[in-house]
């Protein structure tokens, strides 16, 4: 994907997450419900002071997400196969460093993206623990995005965001992809791959 891509990806992602877990006994649709004004809320809070402080908004954003996303599952998905190579603190590493560059891109892309309508278009219960929900996004600009989100429930009862297809973009895969293939560029080294991933996620 190119950089815009997923910059306007990461937007339509961090409007729709579950903004507590408060929420966290809801059905996964009223979440996407829920949230969206709660965190197009503290847009608006902290807006106004981006340019001159952009951490306040990422921190605000780093709270949101923390609880509501698997950050765990994730970067193992993306580590694939090599997580095995991986000593536990280089997986601690990457999770971290993970969820830190992500987190920046959502900010990055949440200030530069007006999202103008939400739209629920189906939820599929596939159990207790596990749901996808189907959700139209359209942008100020007329641009429309169909997002599709897997959902997990954790054994507190939380739901976790897990993986997302944007447009049939399977978002865990490509990044997942990304990594094998740095992986292979620099010769399995694991502590040169977790070095430079940011560079990777930014250059994407």
């Amino acid at each position: 994907m190119a950089r815009k891509s997923i910059l306007n990806f990461f937007a339509v992602l961090l409007v729709l997450l579950p903004a507590s877990t408060a929420f966290a006994q809801n059905d996964p649709e009223q979440l996407v419900v829920d949230v969206s004004r709660d965190a197009l809320e503290i847009l608006r809070e902290y807006r106004p002071t981006y340019d001159d402080n952009p951490e306040l908004l990422q921190n605000e954003l780093l709270a949101l997400l923390d609880p509501v996303i698997d950050f765990e599952a994730f970067s193992r998905g993306v580590m694939g196969n090599y997580r095995d190579q991986a000593t536990d603190s280089q997986r601690e590493q990457f999770r971290e460093l993970f969820k830190a560059t992500l987190v920046d891109l959502y900010t990055s892309a949440l200030v530069a993206t007006e999202i103008r309508d939400i739209q629920v278009r189906e939820t599929n219960m596939r159990s207790d623990t596990s749901a996808s929900v189907l959700v139209d996004v359209t942008a100020a600009d007329g641009t429309s995005y169909e997002v599709s989100y897997s959902m997990r429930r954790d054994d507190a009862g939380t739901w976790k965001a897990r993986n997302i297809i944007i447009d049939g973009v399977n978002v865990g895969l490509t990044y997942r992809n990304q990594f094998r293939s740095v992986m292979e560029t620099e010769n399995g080294d694991m502590e040169r791959v977790i070095q430079i991933w940011p560079e990777v996620i930014d250059g994407a």
